[in-house]
């Protein structure tokens, strides 16, 4: 009885009983198997699975008969493939079941036959430049008999078609960027299909807009921070993984730039953006420029402030005699420590066309970040300390703020340097993204 009572198995052979008695086989088998696979010892449950289960596939057989009786020959075929997906689950079991063989030459003769018709089918419909109707033909094939011929291939063929056509002809339109992604997805499903890996490079070449970076100033007083400025902007190019921009050395740049005598200081000279662009071989300049950086800070200092401590105090009351208690204040001393660092920068960038000499984009982004600390320490216990006197009946609300001023660890200020890297990191990202959708268009 014990034992009877922790097999789990029993109560699922109850529900597959009630499942058998409704001729609902398919759910009897389910739970059979289920109660099997808790309890392999448990005959009942083995019994019942192998005698449902043959139920079951019975009754799929006779649906298979149906459809080849009805001419749903697709319908046929796909209850075949479940009869034998249901016969090899039951199989894996180990429990025997007995398969009709005699609908197996019967499934054949029709499957080729299917797989025939809808063969010839998808070949005419290639031929018609139908490849969405074609790629449902080869598809079907490949559902029943993927060996079948070169159907693989066929199919395929019908689904990057009509894709590498488009791609042909954005290409002819000189659309290089649709071109692009148009061959892009054809290679990512057939890499070697006709030539798309010669159109796809040649695309990406025509499609590319090469880009110099220059940082310009009214001089070079600030050359670590225009270095700064130019690596954030190329990592967060490089991030955005954009196929089509290409950034130029920025040392030849720069190096012909003044060889050229074409202005490096001060704003970039617009008037001389063809004349440069041609000998860089570039379609646009973005141009930077770090303007101000102006910081203000206030050291981290401590200063004496007054609060103050609760307590308990007995005292005889006069009248009962009896012993009494209050909550009293005494005026305590602790340290506040503040202090704070601002870093105000100015940056601004346009984006130039060479063929135009037309600024395209440009914004100017004036960018505040900064760092407070505030913090409290006592020597006593805090959590009888309170910002007034009062009979400690502040709101949760003050004394959480006033408490966690005491709980704050200490730290330091973060350094200027870190305060404009998360400018720069910001505003370059912005600087990006301005391109990037430009560049969509």
């Amino acid at each position: 009885m014990v034992f009877s009572s922790c097999d789990s198995s029993l109560r699922y052979i109850k529900i597959a009983d009630k499942y058998a008695a409704s001729a609902n086989y398919a759910d009897a088998a389910d739970n059979y198997y289920t109660a099997y696979s808790l309890n392999p010892r448990n005959v009942k449950a083995r019994q019942g699975l192998e005698k449902n289960a043959q139920l079951n596939l019975d009754v799929k057989f006779n649906m298979f008969a149906k459809f080849i009786l009805e001419e749903s020959i697709e319908d046929a075929l796909r209850q075949y493939n479940d009869c034998n997906l249901f016969f090899q689950n039951v199989k894996n079991t180990g429990v025997e079941i007995h398969w009709p063989s005699v609908y197996d030459k019967l499934y054949e003769t029709n499957k080729d036959q299917f797989v025939s018709k809808q063969y010839q089918a998808g070949i005419d419909l290639m031929r018609d430049e139908k490849f969405e109707k074609a790629e449902l033909s080869f598809k079907k094939i490949l559902e029943f008999d993927s060996s079948y011929k070169n159907v693989s291939a066929l199919h395929s063929q019908s689904v990057v078609e009509p894709i590498y056509d488009k791609g042909l002809k954005n290409f002819e339109q000189q659309n290089y960027k649709l071109a692009y992604n148009n061959f892009l997805q054809v290679s990512s499903i057939n890499a070697s299909y006709k030539n798309t890996s010669e159109l796809l490079d040649e695309s990406l070449k025509k499609a590319s807009l090469p880009i110099a970076i220059i940082v310009t100033d009214k001089n070079d007083e600030k050359l670590d921070l225009k270095n700064c400025l130019y690596f954030h902007v190329l990592a967060n190019i490089n991030k955005s993984q954009n196929p089509f921009i290409k950034v130029i050395d920025r040392n030849n740049s720069e190096k012909l730039l003044k060889e050229q005598e074409l202005g490096m200081s001060g704003m970039f000279d617009h008037t001389n953006a063809a004349k440069a662009g041609k000998m860089l071989g570039v379609k646009f300049f973005l141009i930077l420029n770090m303007g101000n950086v102006i910081a203000e800070e206030n050291a981290i200092t401590a200063t004496n402030k007054i609060a103050y401590d609760s307590y308990t105090q007995e005292f005889t009351d006069k009248n009962t005699g009896q012993i009494q208690s209050e909550i009293r204040f005494r005026s305590v001393n602790f340290k506040e420590y503040s202090g704070y660092r601002k870093l105000i920068s100015n940056i601004a960038y346009q984006l130039l066309s060479v063929e135009t000499g037309e600024v395209v984009l440009s914004d100017i982004y004036n960018v505040e970040k900064s760092d407070y600390v505030n913090y409290s320490r006592y020597a006593g216990n805090t959590r009888n300390l309170h910002p007034s006197i009062s009979s400690g009946n502040e709101s949760s609300d003050v004394m959480n703020k006033w408490i966690k001023k005491f709980t704050t660890p200490e730290r330091s200020l973060q350094s200027s340097t870190v305060l404009l890297n998360k400018t720069l990191e910001e505003t370059s990202i912005k600087i990006v993204d301005s391109i990037n959708s430009y560049i969509a268009k």
